[in-house]
């Protein structure tokens, strides 16, 4: 059966995007987590040659996800826009990660499939990947390490037996993981690591997805998603965590401190870029969204780099 599209536009997209869906959760439990099952509508479109946006029909596979904001959790405003700089800042620092573009009309983040390869006729094919917990045969509603779920060590050993690069796929991981405690991204659990078969090319960690800035909303998760060295609290890590963290990888101390102060430079020079990328297509609200955010990025790394990269112990 040959794959079948329905022509569409980015205003008929946001049209049907404006209709009322479920009324907004108040985030009043302080743990409540970003990725709450059905928080956020998503739109599985076709983006061709032509850059016009189509409905799959059927089972014809889509080529991008669009992400528009998250209605249904009050107080979390201009989530998309938020989602576009921190994906786009993880790319320019050098992490393997989905494309994404902001779209105006919908006010979209639009995430570009990577598990999908064009064969030789032109047609798609979609490409097996399994994230972590379904690799440790845990059920995706246990994700976070709290609840069960894969933690550091765990994610690394995974790494190791599934990987056919382990060592590139344990520094990005490494990078990643630095990359969230800077750029405040709580919601960085198992389910948000995947696995497959590159295009022409070995089995490996998929691009990263799903970052975001969780931090900067009032009422969601203080708590790091995986905890490092034992410590769950972004401001309560040290030196000695990462240390303890690095033991548990079975990697030296110093690689992953290495890692961590690489990243201090790389974030707030990426951020300002992403920034200066992606600014001409947001609204006013968006572009407040992204100067807080530049600001909290550029804050967040300095403090938790001095923190975990400092060898002196301050009572402040």
């Amino acid at each position: 059966e040959r794959p079948a599209y329905q022509a569409t536009t980015w205003a008929a997209l946001a049209a049907r995007l404006g209709q009322p869906s479920a009324a907004a959760l108040d985030l009043q439990a302080p743990q409540t987590r970003i990725s709450l099952s059905g928080a956020q509508d998503k739109a599985a479109i076709a983006l061709f040659a032509d850059g016009l946006p189509q409905l799959p029909l059927g089972t014809s596979p889509s080529t991008h996800i669009l992400k528009p904001d998250i209605k249904r959790l009050a107080k979390v405003w201009h989530s998309a826009a938020n989602e576009t700089l921190i994906m786009r800042t993880a790319a320019l620092c050098g992490l393997p990660t989905a494309e994404v573009f902001y779209e105006p009309l919908t006010q979209a983040c639009v995430v570009q499939r990577f598990d999908r390869q064009l064969r030789p006729d032109g047609s798609l094919g979609r490409l097996m990947q399994y994230d972590l917990c379904q690799l440790s045969a845990i059920a995706s509603d246990k994700k976070y390490e709290k609840e069960g779920g894969p933690g550091v060590a765990e994610c690394a050993q995974l790494i190791r037996h599934y990987s056919s690069v382990p060592a590139v796929d344990l520094k990005n991981f490494l990078a990643w993981l630095f990359f969230n405690l800077y750029t405040g991204n709580n919601d960085g659990h198992a389910k948000n690591l995947s696995i497959y078969r590159a295009p022409g090319g070995g089995i490996q960690l998929t691009p990263f997805y799903d970052l975001m800035c969780t931090r900067i909303y009032p009422g969601l998760s203080r708590e790091f998603a995986l905890a490092i060295g034992g410590e769950v609290l972004p401001g309560a890590m040290t030196r000695g965590h990462v240390e303890q963290m690095a033991q548990s990888m079975g990697i030296r101390a110093a690689f992953a401190l290495g890692i961590a102060a690489d990243m201090a430079q790389r974030v707030p020079v990426a951020m300002e870029a992403a920034i200066t990328a992606v600014q001409p297509d947001l609204s006013p609200g968006a572009k407040t969204l992204a100067l807080r955010l530049q600001s909290f990025v550029r804050k967040t790394t300095q403090q938790m780099s001095k923190c975990l990269l400092s060898k002196l112990v301050l009572n402040v």
